[in-house]
């Protein structure tokens, strides 16, 4: 493998309680309806903002009413955030495995379903740019569809220079590890922390499985 690149939420950070609370809470005061888990985990869990809220929503929204509401609910989000600073760290062993990646100059980026807005705030508040230049991220620009779709990885390989069947991603849901073998991604590793599910672990394509990052086999880098 010649380059890596990472999803970030659920993967890098573990913060799934916290989508999975202000998707129930924007549903709730915004959409008026519940969500159980069940339906968050199908039709929510790892796909893109304007996936999550034409379903609850519907189609007709219009473009300005799809980013104004993206930008609320990742608000809450975000106020979640705050409220646990202690919780805002990178998995275990991400910088130590940044710093290899940069020492031995292996191409990276982050491809992630979130906004700029929470893109931006991420570097910030992780200090990423210490590992990643910031103008290959691929986020979710309200251009690229999202997540099972292989158009986020073929975009951050390409960002890297680097074909994605020589490619490692790191992922953590089902949408996304679907999106990396529809990608052609040649060797895929899942973050399946213990209080997490395990079903994106089981999907054919996934190499290996990780509770954090101390356990990933660096030499599939040669």
């Amino acid at each position: 493998m010649k380059g890596f690149i990472f999803d970030f939420n659920g993967t890098l950070f573990q913060d799934a309680d916290y989508h999975l609370r202000a998707w129930k809470s924007f549903a709730q005061e915004r959409c008026g309806v519940d969500i159980s888990l069940e339906k968050y985990q199908r039709n929510i869990e790892g796909m893109n903002d304007r996936h999550a809220i034409t379903y609850l929503l519907g189609n007709g929204l219009k473009e300005e009413e799809i980013h104004e509401l993206t930008e609320i609910k990742e608000a809450m989000y975000r106020s979640l955030c705050f409220t646990e600073r202690e919780r805002m760290v990178l998995t275990e062993g991400a910088p130590e495995l940044f710093d290899y990646l940069v020492e031995h100059n292996i191409p990276r980026t982050i491809a992630t379903a979130s906004c700029k807005s929470n893109v931006d705030f991420y570097v910030a508040e992780f200090n990423l740019s210490k590992w990643f230049d910031q103008s290959k991220i691929i986020y979710d620009d309200g251009m690229i569809p999202g997540k099972p779709e292989p158009d986020f990885y073929l975009r951050a390989a390409k960002a890297i220079e680097i074909a994605p069947s020589m490619c490692v991603v790191a992922e953590d849901s089902v949408a996304g590890v679907m999106s990396a073998v529809n990608a052609g991604i040649g060797y895929i590793t899942v973050v399946d922390a213990p209080e997490k599910r395990g079903s994106a672990s089981g999907i054919k394509g996934v190499k290996s499985v990780l509770t954090s990052f101390r356990e990933f086999d660096r030499s599939v880098f040669g």
